[in-house]
């Protein structure tokens, strides 16, 4: 929720829309419109302080919310598992790079 909120104000203060906040679309799964529907559909309980913008997001940007959290979650992940030990010394440059290019996939850099 804490990324929705982050694309949202984004969008904002870019006064665009939310499904706009995106630089490109992939297309995907049709069963991925129906995930996306039921999640909008518990945002209410969810985020309530949220949900009607929320609501207003398209698909694309949903799932690229979500690959965002993935990635960013799987970053973190690695770094305290020891996965780039032996790969990076510069580990915290790297997951600023990874931060900023995600931050950018979503048209939140700038």
């Amino acid at each position: 929720m804490l990324l929705a909120r982050i694309a949202l104000d984004a969008a904002g203060a870019h006064g665009t829309t939310a499904a706009s906040t995106t630089a490109t679309t992939v297309s995907h799964a049709d069963a991925l419109d129906d995930d996306v529907a039921a999640l909008k559909g518990r945002l209410p309980h969810m985020a309530p302080d949220v949900a009607e913008a929320l609501v207003s997001f398209d698909t694309s940007t949903v799932l690229d919310v979500l690959d965002a959290w993935t990635l960013l979650f799987g970053m973190v992940s690695f770094e305290l598992f020891g996965h780039y030990h032996d790969v990076l010394e510069a580990r915290a440059d790297y997951l600023d790079r990874l931060a900023m290019k995600t931050a950018a996939a979503l048209g939140l850099s700038g």
